[in-house]
This record gives C-alpha cells, sequence and structure tokens, in this order.
C-alpha cells in the first residue's frame, strides 16, 4: 500500500483474478488460469503477429484502467465463442463484430473489478470501452498509478490484464 494509492497489491490481485474467473467462464464460456503476476507484457508470448488490446477506465474514489491484451488469433477465437461462431466466420464478418465482442468482455470484467472495488468502499464509474488492434503496441505507465501486470491462459493461449490504479 502506498500513499497515493490506498489499495494494497494483494487486493489488486486478488479483485483483477477473481473479475477475470468470474465473467469468462459465463461470456467466454471457458475458464482463465492466472500463470503469474509480471513486470512487463511479454508480448513474444503473443506471437509474431497483430494484437488485440481492449481497455475501460474507471474514476472515482480511484482511478485507473485495465488493458485486456491478447493476439489477434485469440481475439478472433474469443469473439467467436462470445458469439456461438467460428473464429472464420467472425472474420468473414468483419473485425467490428470482434471489436463489440471483445469490447463487451472487456467492459464486464472491469465493470466487475470495479463492483468489487465499491463494495470495500472505493466507488468509482466506467469509461467506454476501447478496442485497438496492431503490432508493437505499448502502453505507458500513469503518472502516480500503480501498475500490476498479471499473464492468463484461456483455451491454452496467452492473454495478460494490465492494470494501473491510484487514487482519485
Amino acid at each position: 500500500m502506498t500513499e497515493n494509492n490506498p489499495i494494497s497489491p494483494e487486493l489488486l490481485d486478488s479483485t483483477i483474478t477473481q473479475a477475470l474467473e468470474h465473467v469468462f467462464p459465463i461470456l467466454v464460456k471457458k475458464n482463465v488460469l492466472l500463470v503469474a503476476k509480471v513486470p512487463s507484457v511479454d508480448v513474444t508470448l503473443l506471437g509474431s503477429g497483430s494484437q488485440i488490446m481492449g481497455c475501460v477506465g474507471f474514476l472515482g474514489d480511484v482511478d485507473g484502467f485495465v488493458h485486456l491484451r491478447m493476439s489477434e488469433s485469440l481475439g478472433w477465437m474469443v469473439a467467436g465463442l462470445i458469439l456461438g461462431m467460428s473464429p472464420q466466420e467472425v472474420q468473414s464478418e468483419g473485425f467490428d463484430l470482434a471489436k463489440d465482442s471483445l469490447g463487451e468482455l472487456t467492459n464486464m470484467t472491469v465493470g466487475n473489478f470495479k463492483n468489487r472495488l465499491c463494495d470495500r468502499g472505493f466507488p468509482c464509474k466506467l469509461t467506454l470501452p476501447t478496442i485497438v488492434r496492431g503490432e508493437q503496441l505499448s502502453v505507458p505507465t500513469a503518472k502516480g498509478a500503480l501498475r500490476q501486470i498479471y499473464h492468463f491462459e484461456v483455451v491454452g493461449q496467452n492473454l495478460f490484464a494490465d492494470l494501473q490504479i491510484k487514487a482519485g
């Protein structure tokens, strides 16, 4: 716990992990497994192609955001699982369909995280989801924020939850 951040790293660890473990089986119909808390996103684990990153922020007694980052191929697969389609069917419909699905996944995950913070006395509200796709994506650490990065596996592929938070 720091002076600028009244929430302990251990509370963040359990809260973000519980959020993903709750949302993925409901929306994606697959479990996630926490592999490790890591110092940075190991992009080599995401493969050599494009990546997809969903982001939702939260504002209130604490401010911050969560990025869910995955390979583009995992993004197509997850969107298909959400929609009951194959990854190829989602691709044939275009990226907007995957973007909407992954936006909802990110929104629900961060919403669950936010609700857990609210239950502990840190009320806040969500921002709209943003989805970006590209190569060599990077996210700088926000000034004064505590940053925690979590490596998860879903359907045998790598997913990173990148959390940044600071007192509001």
